[in-house]
């Protein structure tokens, strides 16, 4: 893993790091798991990446800022899709290893937590209750906030940086 024992050259890790998260932000098959193929996971393997990719002491803040922007894309995915197969908690996990890296400001949390409670095209989160796309916009943004609210307790940086801004999103989302 080129974080351990850096093997990929500059070009080629920002390469990576690109092609991550531009397939992250374009996953739109959310099978979990098929009878037939298996599983068909590609948030929770692309969340996957980008946390090994979130790890890598060699990305700076502006690397991190793009894994939470592609994470942010597949938290509440458009339409009526409810999650069930934990992706929650795997997009949360690159969440706390870019927290525990202590390299973005508390604005950019700040500008990242709203953007992902706000329940726009919605004009409140009221409006969720009245289809079956708010529903699902609400019941995947809570499950991700409440993952990675239990992820923080194993990490004391993360939640120095985190615990506040995730309970003040979840007060948000009704």
């Amino acid at each position: 893993m080129d974080r351990i024992e850096p093997w990929l050259g500059d070009a080629q890790r920002d390469q990576l790091l690109q092609a991550s998260a531009k397939y992250l932000r374009s996953v739109d098959d959310y099978r979990g798991f098929d009878e037939r193929t298996g599983w068909r996971h590609g948030v929770a393997h692309g969340a996957d990446l980008l946390l090994q990719l979130s790890l890598n002491p060699r990305l700076d803040a502006d690397d991190l800022r793009n894994i939470l922007d592609a994470l942010a894309s597949q938290i509440a995915p458009a339409g009526d899709h409810f999650y069930i197969y934990g992706e929650g908690a795997r997009l949360a996990l690159p969440v706390v290893f870019t927290a525990q890296r202590k390299l973005l400001s508390d604005s950019d949390w700040q500008t990242w937590f709203s953007e992902i409670t706000s329940p726009a095209p919605m004009p409140s989160w009221g409006d969720a209750f009245a289809s079956q796309a708010g529903l699902a916009k609400r019941h995947n943004t809570q499950a991700f906030l409440n993952a990675l609210l239990a992820t923080l307790r194993h990490s004391e940086a993360a939640q120095q940086v985190l615990r506040e801004q995730v309970i003040g999103a979840l007060e948000k989302v009704p």
